[in-house]
C-alpha cells in the first residue's frame, strides 16, 4: 500500500493511516448537512461552555478539526479552520465566512510553522485521532506565547483525569474547566507551561 506523504508524515504505522482514512470516510458519507443536523445543538452548548471564560478574542485562531465551520461563524477573529473532511470542508466554504481560512490537512501534521496561532480550538477533535498526544503536540507547536487552548474530549473516550493527563504530558496546565455535567465532553482551557 502507498501512503500519501500527507499522511505518512512523522512515521505513522500502517493501523494509523488505515484509522484516519476510515474516520475521514465515515465524515465525508456523513456529508455536511446530515453533520449539522446532528451535532449542530451539541457543538453549540460546548460552544457556549467557554466562549464566556475567554472574553475578548484578539489575534490569530486556529479552529482544529473546524466541520463545517460552526464555531468559525461565531468567532469575530481572523482564524484558519483545518479539517480532514472534504465533504465538511465543502460545507464550510458554502458559507462565504469573512475572514475565515479553511483547509484540508490532518491534525497530527499540521501544515502550519512554528508559534503561529494566539487561540487554538479543538472541539471534539482529539477522539478522532489515533494518537491524540500527537495532536496535541502539534497544536503546542504551531502555537504563539501566552497562546490559549480550548480542547474538548468526549467523556465516553477519555476519563476526566486521562484527559487531563494528555494535556499535561504536552505542557498544557488547564486554567478553566467547564463545570456543566449534561457536556458529553470535557472543556478544558489550557495554556502552555512547558515540560
Amino acid at each position: 500500500m502507498v501512503i500519501p506523504a500527507s499522511l505518512s508524515q512523522n512515521f505513522e504505522t500502517k493501523r494509523d493511516v488505515e484509522e484516519k482514512r476510515r474516520i475521514m470516510e465515515a465524515f465525508n458519507s456523513m456529508g455536511g448537512g446530515l453533520y449539522e443536523a446532528l451535532y449542530k445543538g451539541e457543538q453549540e452548548e460546548k460552544y457556549e461552555s467557554f466562549l464566556s471564560h475567554l472574553g475578548h478574542i484578539e489575534g490569530v485562531a486556529l479552529d482544529n478539526g473546524c466541520g463545517t465551520g460552526l464555531l468559525l461563524e461565531r468567532l469575530n477573529v481572523e482564524a484558519v479552520g483545518l479539517d480532514f473532511s472534504a465533504s465538511l470542508i465543502s460545507t464550510a466554504r458554502r458559507k462565504g465566512l469573512r475572514g475565515k481560512h479553511l483547509i484540508l490537512g490532518d491534525a497530527e501534521n499540521l501544515p502550519f510553522r512554528d508559534g503561529v496561532y494566539r487561540y487554538i480550538f479543538a472541539i471534539t477533535l482529539i477522539n478522532n485521532t489515533p494518537n491524540p498526544l500527537k495532536a496535541v503536540r502539534e497544536m503546542v507547536r504551531v502555537s504563539r506565547d501566552g497562546g490559549k487552548f480550548i480542547i474538548t474530549a468526549l467523556k465516553k473516550s477519555f476519563s476526566g483525569e486521562r484527559f487531563l493527563s494528555l494535556l499535561r504530558s504536552s505542557g498544557l496546565k488547564a486554567i478553566t474547566t467547564s463545570p456543566d455535567e449534561d457536556l458529553r465532553d470535557w472543556v478544558v482551557i489550557a495554556v502552555f507551561e512547558g515540560n
